[in-house]
């Protein structure tokens, strides 16, 4: 399967509203991949909030923003905790089969995080969130058909500082995080180290034994080192660890309560458990030629993700599900950005590999389990270029393009009885992970894509308070093999 976006024409006169100034007023984003620049300055319809926004708002993680950019949802899928459904524009999925790719990208300090499982946790000590609309095909490429939300944390500080903050919150939920940064060797090496711990009681009431429900504890490590041994190079080493754990879903069966009410009653209380790890190594080396920056973003993700929940919904046992994704991401991305005369040039290349693991469990009354799943290697590679011609002080012409090339390898078992089982998820219930007898040869499928993505565009300041632009654009997201397949026949002959 191949999908292509091709997103209209955008017309702006400024640039939204002024989320995360600078004491000059300006709203400073890096979503050109040029450093930092205005947001006032580029022809991209987004919107930006910056540290002070974000802490106004009580931001906890991406799913508080949802409320506050029109035609955007940031919401998980519901029956998994975590599990991320982006949409931007009416662009996006809904789904958590974890071999269904995202159609909006998330961006972490130039990241990729390439799986909507567990994509969605407590974020703190925040820089800033840009949300840029609409195809990114050229320069962020890879699954950005609604458009790319890149999340920036702090870097570590020039001067001493510390930061705390301590909430309370019904329900009862106790949030407290907590940072440290500053000069280790003055103007060399620097260092941050950011704590967050969640503790939240849960608000709702399950009504089958009268408990409270939706408890969920969270705790997140993040240190970064910033090297400056001259001042055209620099390096950033940020590191994350981070575990989640609560209840599964307030799943609620309409045929019992009103959905105008907040009732429900569930026989298995189910469970969610996330435990990641990361590593962002970011070089930049600014270079003679063309006044320009070459910038290297090495990256390392590692997630492991169960979830469980009564899927029918009533206080008897119908349907149960449990959930398991285990993760690992690796990319390189190296680029350049320069300017010769009156062009600004950005090009660079991209590569990225994933492994995914996915097992379904599926139980039913009188102990008739059902199991499946698929794994899957899944690699890209990406070659892209855009070049700014600044015709005059007031107008400019833009043009892009990306070549990406896709490939996925998956194995993939039919969920049927008598497959294996599920044990153990993340340590829930004891145990190990136990499912050798799980058969993923039911399906061999290798499948590859490759595609061109452009953009143009024509943007037009007459004024410092005016800006006019129009954008055509496309974005590319690969198909792939449905890890959920509960087909009796070979999985491949439904592709």
């Amino acid at each position: 399967m191949r999908v292509g976006a091709a997103f209209c024409v955008l017309l702006a006169i400024a640039c939204g509203p002024a989320w995360a100034q600078d004491p000059e007023g300006e709203i400073v984003v890096t979503g050109d991949k040029r450093g930092e620049s205005y947001a006032q300055d580029l022809p991209i319809a987004l919107n930006v909030f910056g540290a002070d926004e974000l802490r106004a708002r009580n931001f906890e993680d991406l799913q508080s923003l949802s409320f506050a950019i029109p035609n955007v949802q940031f919401e998980d899928i519901g029956t998994g905790r975590g599990v991320a459904n982006f949409s931007i524009r009416g662009v996006g999925i809904n789904s958590s089969i974890a071999s269904v790719d995202p159609a909006v990208g998330l961006f972490v300090d130039g990241m990729y995080v390439g799986l909507n499982a567990g994509a969605i946790t407590d974020t703190f000590d925040i820089e800033a969130v840009e949300v840029l609309r609409g195809p990114q095909g050229v320069l962020y490429g890879r699954n950005v058909t609604g458009g790319a939300v890149l999340l920036r944390t702090r870097d570590p500080s020039e001067s001493f500082e510390a930061r705390g903050r301590v909430a309370l919150e019904t329900g009862r939920n106790v949030i407290a995080d907590a940072s440290m940064s500053g000069p280790l060797a003055p103007g060399l090496l620097y260092g941050r180290l950011a704590v967050l711990h969640s503790d939240d009681a849960g608000w709702f009431e399950n009504r089958r034994d009268g408990s409270q429900f939706g408890a969920n504890t969270t705790y997140v490590i993040r240190a970064s080192l910033r090297l400056t041994p001259s001042p055209r190079f620099d390096a950033t080493l940020r590191v994350e660890q981070g575990f989640a754990d609560g209840d599964g879903p307030a799943g609620q069966n309409h045929a019992l309560f009103s959905r105008d009410s907040f009732d429900f009653s569930i026989d298995n209380p189910g469970y969610a458990q996330t435990d990641w790890e990361q590593a962002i190594l970011e070089a930049n080396w600014r270079v003679a030629f063309g006044d320009g920056v070459i910038t290297s973003i090495s990256a390392w993700r590692d997630v492991e993700m169960g979830w469980a929940a009564d899927i029918d919904s009533t206080p008897n046992f119908v349907f149960h599900t449990r959930i398991l994704n285990l993760h690992t991401q690796r990319s390189q991305e190296l680029r350049y950005a320069g300017a010769f005369g009156a062009f600004d040039v950005t090009a660079g290349a991209y590569f990225l590999n994933q492994e995914l693991k996915y097992f379904d469990e599926r139980n039913f009354p009188l102990t008739a389990r059902r199991v499946g799943g698929g794994v899957g290697d899944f690699t890209t590679w990406a070659a892209f270029a855009n070049a700014d011609w600044r015709a005059n002080d007031a107008l400019t012409l833009s043009a892009g393009l990306r070549y990406t090339r896709e490939e996925k390898d998956s194995h993939i078992s039919r969920v049927r009885a008598n497959n294996g089982a599920i044990v153990g998820l993340l340590g829930q219930q004891g145990g190990d992970l136990d499912a050798r007898t799980l058969n993923f040869a039911d399906a061999t499928l290798s499948q590859n894509w490759d595609d061109l993505s452009p953009r143009v565009a024509l943007q037009w300041r007459p004024s410092p308070q005016t800006n006019i632009y129009a954008t055509w654009s496309r974005a590319f997201r690969s198909g792939g093999a449905n890890f959920r397949t509960t087909t009796p026949r070979d999985p491949a002959a439904n592709l």
